[in-house]
């Protein structure tokens, strides 16, 4: 069932952001903005089941940036974050197949709380992080994605998603700029979040 759902949303994340790349180039320069979907494209995940679950977002990087990282991180009972998964595209410094990083990210919730992501920049890589509490259920959950664009600068995380949970009788509204106060989770049971950084550095 695991393998059938990853194709499901490599299917449906290509056909979204087929002219990801291409949409792109039109955006301001050095920055990561939400995909806009279309009526048709925001039925097709609808009724995949990936409306409320999943997130698309484009980018188009400075000239000097030459690797685009994704994270996911989880809050420890200390309010630091620990990296739980994260997956790296370059183009190198000979900037091939591309002169300049541009395309998009796509992730998807699982209903386990897995999360599998794609980067889509001359070429695709596909990763996934497992259930950072396998097992565990929760009565109150939130999600927050990134609603506006982002100016990108190198070395800086960009917080494009944040995921509570909690077996309370509530849910506080969240932010992805929360990311960068954590204490506004102290009382939650789990939190993680997903973060994408531009690096003029080759990957190790």
């Amino acid at each position: 069932m695991r393998k059938i759902r990853m194709s499901m949303f490599a299917v449906c994340m290509v056909a979204l952001t087929g002219c990801g790349q291409t949409d792109a180039h039109t955006l301001s320069k050095e920055q990561v903005v939400p995909y806009e979907l279309s009526e048709r494209e925001i039925q097709l995940l609808a009724a995949f089941g990936m409306d409320q679950n999943s997130q698309i977002v484009s980018f188009y990087a400075p000239e000097t940036a030459i690797t685009v990282t994704a994270r996911v991180y989880k809050l420890k009972e200390d309010l630091t974050w620990e990296t739980i998964g994260d997956g790296s595209m370059s183009i190198g410094k000979e900037k091939e197949p591309a002169e300049q990083i541009s395309g998009s990210f796509t992730m998807q919730i699982q209903d386990d709380r897995s999360i599998d992501f794609h980067i889509n920049m001359a070429g695709q890589g596909a990763f996934s992080t497992k259930d950072a509490e396998e097992n565990q259920e929760y009565t109150a959950e939130g999600k927050a994605f990134l609603r506006e664009a982002s100016k990108i600068e190198l070395g800086k995380e960009i917080p494009v998603a944040v995921l509570v949970y909690d077996n309370g009788n509530s849910m506080s509204s969240y932010t992805t700029e929360d990311y960068f106060e954590p204490e506004k989770f102290k009382d939650m049971d789990l939190v993680q979040a997903v973060t994408l950084e531009f690096s003029d550095q080759e990957i190790h």
